[in-house]
């Protein structure tokens, strides 16, 4: 179970609406929970994540509750990356995912 929303964010122009998919933006309890339509399925889906800065310090955490997977990405500095870190790992690990565990055993059997 995770945070569920408390308020509705009426930000604009924050780096995270720019991700692929964002609809919407709570608050609760310190975490963003933001709401995203999947763009090749349609289905909605949840994102609970936290990001910023603290003396050039930056992180990025988000949750995806549904697919029980967490990621955080700490920088030792202010970069461009942390802006799009989370949907583009979030991209490759769902690429890791699809991929057939036995298709990935044959493979590696062929090799030995």
């Amino acid at each position: 179970m995770y945070l569920l929303p408390k308020f509705r964010l009426e930000e604009e122009g924050q780096y995270y609406q720019r991700w692929s998919g964002y609809s919407s933006s709570f608050y609760g309890y310190g975490w963003r929970v933001h709401n995203f339509v999947d763009t090749q399925t349609n289905e909605p889906t949840t994102i609970v994540h936290h990001g910023g800065s603290v003396n050039n310090y930056r992180s990025e955490i988000a949750i995806f509750p549904e697919e029980d997977l967490g990621i955080c990405v700490l920088f030792n500095s202010q970069n461009s990356l942390a802006r799009t870190c989370i949907p583009d790992l979030h991209k490759i690990i769902q690429g890791i995912m699809k991929t057939p565990v036995e298709k990935d055993l044959k493979e590696s059997l062929v090799l030995l």
